[in-house]
């Protein structure tokens, strides 16, 4: 996130910090940008390992697949959990 988002992010909740409500607001846009980011590149890399893993598989070695395809599903348990986090 850049200097710029959270400006951003300010001036959408009225970032007047006179009072605790505004500052909590802004502190929860930010963390829930924060979290779509970690939640996309945790897709992202569980697409790669998934591509990575079919490759594999194409030049008959499995036991590789397996383990990559493995891991490519903790990306994506990973994905989950980053944006149940959010949820109350």
């Amino acid at each position: 996130m850049t200097r710029d988002d959270i400006i951003r992010m300010a001036r959408e909740t009225g970032a007047s910090f006179e009072t605790a409500d505004n500052m909590f607001r802004l502190a929860s846009l930010i963390a829930a940008a924060e979290r779509a980011d970690c939640a996309a590149v945790c897709k992202d890399e569980a697409k790669r390992l998934a591509d990575s893993a079919d490759r594999l598989e194409a030049r008959g070695s499995n036991y590789e697949a397996r383990q990559i395809r493995g891991l490519a599903w903790k990306c994506i348990l990973l994905k989950d959990i980053i944006e149940s986090r959010g949820e109350l």
